[in-house]
C-alpha cells in the first residue's frame, strides 16, 4: 500500500457485470440484481451440459423509476392529444396464474422471457397487447360487432400506416414473483424423423420462467382528433362515448378469450381482466 494512502479507507473496486459470479448473486438481496442480466448471462455447467439455475424469487419490487409510470403516460397522452380510455384496465395474476411473454425469444438457454434491459423487470410490450387485440378483431364476423366498419376506421384507419389506437408497455404494479416451470418433450426421435414411437424414450424436461402474483395495468388510448373526425364523417349517429365503450368492451373480450403471451392453449396468460 502506498504510504500516502496509509490510514485512509480503502475504496471499493468498481463491479463490472462480466465479473459477477452466481455466488455473488446468491449472497445478495434479489432486489439489487437486474434480472435481465441473470437471465441472459448467468448459467452453470453440470456434467458438461449447460443448465438453467432453477429458482423461485418472491416479492420482487419494481424500481423507483417505474412507480410513477402511469402518471408519465397520462402526461404524454395529454401532450400528444391522446385520450386514455383504459384508466382502470388491469390483468391480475394470482398465485395459481402464470404468465409467460417472449418464450421463444433469443436467449443463451432454450427458452426466454421478456425482461426490460434497463429496469430488469418482466413486462408486456405494447405491441404484444395491440397484436392480440387486432387478431381478435379481425377474427370476428361483421354480425359479431355492431358498426364494425366504423370501429375499424377508428382503430386502424384506412390506407394509412399508423393506427388510431395506441397500446403502451405494461409493467408490474408493486411486487411480483418470478417462478420456474417445466415442459417435457415427448417422442423426440419420432418428431425429428430419427425413429419410431416405442414407449421407451426418456422425457426431456425444459425449464422456463413464469410470472405470478402481480397486477399489470393495461393502458391504451385513442387519437382524439382522428376519432372525432371519423365519427363526424359517418352517418351512424354515434357519439364518442359510444365508441369508447365499444372499444373497451372489445379489448376486455380479446384478453379474456385469447389470453396474453405464450402457451395460452394450455392455460397460461389467463388472469382476471378488470376494467
Amino acid at each position: 500500500m502506498n504510504k500516502n494512502t496509509k490510514g485512509k479507507e480503502k475504496k471499493e473496486e468498481p463491479l463490472y457485470l462480466q465479473n459477477i459470479s452466481y455466488d455473488y448473486i446468491e449472497n445478495k438481496e434479489s432486489k439489487g440484481i437486474n434480472f435481465n442480466y441473470v437471465l441472459n448471462h448467468m448459467f452453470f455447467k453440470e456434467k458438461n451440459d449447460i443448465k438453467r439455475k432453477s429458482k423461485k424469487i418472491n416479492n420482487l419490487k419494481i424500481p423507483d423509476e417505474l412507480k410513477d409510470y402511469k402518471n408519465t403516460i397520462q402526461l404524454y397522452c395529454k401532450n400528444a392529444k391522446l385520450d386514455i380510455i383504459s384508466k382502470d384496465f388491469k390483468l391480475k395474476l394470482g398465485k395459481n396464474d402464470k404468465l409467460i411473454v417472449g418464450l421463444g425469444h433469443q436467449n443463451i438457454m432454450e427458452t426466454s422471457i421478456t425482461i426490460h434491459k434497463i429496469y430488469g423487470v418482466p413486462y408486456i410490450p405494447g405491441q404484444t397487447l395491440k397484436g392480440i387485440f387486432r387478431n381478435y378483431i379481425y377474427k370476428l364476423n361483421d354480425k359479431d360487432i355492431e358498426d364494425k366498419e366504423l370501429l375499424m376506421k377508428v382503430l386502424f384507419r384506412e390506407n394509412e400506416e399508423r393506427s388510431g389506437i395506441h397500446f403502451f408497455d405494461s409493467y408490474p404494479e408493486g411486487q411480483y414473483t418470478i417462478d420456474t416451470d417445466v415442459m417435457n418433450v415427448h417422442h423426440q426421435n419420432y418428431y425429428s424423423g430419427k425413429g419410431k414411437v416405442n414407449g421407451e424414450e426418456k422425457l426431456i424436461p425444459i425449464n422456463f420462467y413464469v410470472i405470478r402474483n402481480t397486477t399489470f395495468p393495461i393502458l391504451f388510448a385513442l387519437e382524439e382528433e382522428h376519432v372525432n373526425r371519423t365519427i363526424q364523417d359517418s352517418e351512424k349517429g354515434k357519439n364518442v362515448e359510444d365508441i369508447k365503450k365499444a372499444i373497451s368492451n372489445l379489448v376486455h373480450e380479446a384478453y379474456t378469450f385469447l389470453g396474453i403471451g405464450a402457451k395460452t392453449n394450455v392455460g397460461y396468460g389467463f388472469g382476471q381482466i378488470e376494467k
